[in-house]
């Protein structure tokens, strides 16, 4: 059996199957309003429990998506006394871990 004419190019081994791409609700950029932080701000304060983003979706304005309005609170957040946390499946208001300390005295 003879090699095939160098002409001739060799057969290019099958490509392997690409994983398919997800696109998610992230890679579309949201403009969140400040009243729709607000009312995230206002509902994690008033509850007495973690809030589950699909609970936190019913009060806001349409076209706020609730997991873009978390992630604006929580940068918001950032260097205040209190931090929001994920809990139990879902989100809370909570002391900054800094803090924790010098109020465990009073509180």
């Amino acid at each position: 059996m003879s090699a095939p004419p160098e002409d001739t190019p060799a057969e290019a081994p099958a490509p392997e199957e690409a994983a398919p791409v997800v696109v998610t609700a992230e890679a579309v950029p949201v403009t969140v309003t400040p009243d729709a932080v607000r009312i995230a701000e206002a509902l994690l304060f008033a509850s007495d429990r973690p809030v589950q983003p699909y609970r936190l979706q019913q009060v806001l304005p349409e076209g706020q998506p609730a997991e873009a309005v978390l992630e604006a609170l929580g940068r918001l957040l950032e260097g205040r006394g209190v931090v929001l946390a994920e809990v139990a499946g879902g989100y809370a208001l909570r002391t900054a871990p800094d803090l924790a300390p010098a109020l465990t005295r009073v509180v």
